[in-house]
């Protein structure tokens, strides 16, 4: 793995672009599905924006004090949603690059490793380090079940 993102193109077979600018590996991607748009995560703490046909990072998102996990772009395009080795999973406008709501689980303390949100936007997923999946409502910014991670055989 290395520092950058690279962008191929399956129909013609090729590389259509290569993304520089994390100073650490890459460790999630995410395609916008409807703009030519690409977000990326790196141990590095950022999220960065990038334009495909221009090539170039539009915005960082500097939404965490730690190593960024997991990436999961809101039903309507418009937000995103990261998790962090932190221990914070954050919101933030893909336009503006603005953090709008950042919530831990105090009693957890432990590092979030991925995220993911539900189809309808109201509500998604985060997974930690000690094995749980938590679910988390978005408009009310809380943890509303939990389900515990298994023990090995």
């Amino acid at each position: 793995a290395d520092k950058n993102v690279v962008v191929f193109d399956k129909n013609e077979e090729q590389i259509v672009a290569t993304l520089k600018g994390h100073t650490k590996k890459v460790t999630s991607v995410i395609y916008h599905p409807s703009q030519s748009v690409v977000f990326s995560a790196s141990p590095d703490n950022t999220i960065r924006v990038w334009s495909v046909t221009g090539g170039n990072c539009v915005q960082v998102i500097r939404a965490h004090e730690g190593g960024v996990t997991g990436l999961s772009l809101h039903a309507t395009g418009d937000y995103l949603l990261s998790s962090s080795e932190d221990q914070y999973w954050a919101f933030s406008d893909i336009q503006t690059g603005r953090v709008l709501t950042k919530v831990t689980d105090e009693s957890a303390g432990c590092a979030l490793t991925c995220a993911q949100f539900h189809p309808d936007g109201l509500i998604f997923g985060t997974g930690t380090a000690d094995s749980q999946i938590k679910i988390w409502d978005l408009k009310e910014r809380t943890n509303v079940a939990n389900f515990p991670g298994h023990s090995g055989p």
